[in-house]
């Protein structure tokens, strides 16, 4: 089924550029400066698409939404360059398929990271792989993954980047944080005993932060790239995450919320 679906797709796709530039290339008088442009072209293109989706596009607009966009305008580019087709029957032919495009691309079913991110598939994922279904408290695409927070038990949630868990965070008492997490600050301490202040990167579950609470540090410094990942843990605490509710760490929290500040 997915050689069925992706070959075609990557068979047309492959084929884009050398069409392209057979009629770029026209005729065989000027062939060498040609192809030498149009490759130039290509590969400018291709490096401007790759900054602007990922560093602008996707953020502002999400997977889903620029998918749907980048099909809507090839099916527009498509109609601008229709009228130099000839044959009759052809150019009904394309005029059907391109309608077919525009309401695939409006009323189908768009992409859902939810069956993917739940798979059962994923081997670490013992509640899944026990066929628990997950419950999603909070899903958004950010700048660096798709962030989620799901719940199998009612005892904890936990916190996962593009699928994949990064922390925990629990919620009743007999189900204890992170040993890991927690270790990392503590340890510290047994190098650095009259330490002032602490430097976290990475909120994680914030676990790590919330163990640093329980220290005689003066200040700590939260850095977290992915204002997602902040976003739903304050999910999981019902908006309220109480490691940034320490004075200590106070001055960073919006720093942490701010995309603007990272």
């Amino acid at each position: 089924l997915v050689l069925a679906v992706l070959l075609p797709t990557t068979f047309v796709f492959g084929a884009l550029f050398p069409i392209a530039l057979s009629l770029y290339c026209e005729r065989v008088t000027h062939l060498n400066q040609r192809v030498g442009q149009g490759y130039a072209i290509n590969t400018l293109g291709s490096i401007a698409g790759s900054v602007a989706a990922g560093f602008w596009l996707i953020p502002i607009l999400g997977t889903n939404r620029l998918l749907t966009l980048s099909v809507l305008l090839c099916a527009l580019l498509a109609w601008l360059l229709i009228r130099y087709v000839n044959p009759y029957r052809t150019l009904l032919l394309l005029h059907g398929s391109l309608t077919l495009v525009v309401v695939g691309a409006l009323f189908l079913p768009h992409l859902d990271y939810r069956p993917l991110l739940s798979s059962r598939l994923y081997r670490f994922n013992f509640d899944a792989a026990q066929g628990k279904t997950a419950k999603f408290l909070y899903l958004e695409e950010g700048k660096a993954g798709v962030i989620s927070l799901v719940q199998y038990s009612p005892l904890q949630v936990k916190l996962h980047n593009n699928g994949m868990q990064e922390s925990y965070i629990s919620l009743h008492e007999a189900v204890p944080p992170p040993f890991t997490e927690t270790l990392l600050g503590i340890m510290p301490f047994l190098l650095h005993e009259n330490a002032k202040t602490a430097f976290v990167v990475g909120f994680g579950g914030g676990n790590t932060v919330q163990a640093l609470t329980h220290t005689p540090v003066n200040s700590i410094r939260i850095v977290e790239l992915e204002p997602a990942v902040v976003s739903a843990v304050a999910v999981a605490y019902q908006d309220t995450i109480p490691a940034l509710q320490d004075s200590r760490s106070e001055e960073h929290t919006s720093e942490l919320q701010s995309p603007d500040h990272l």
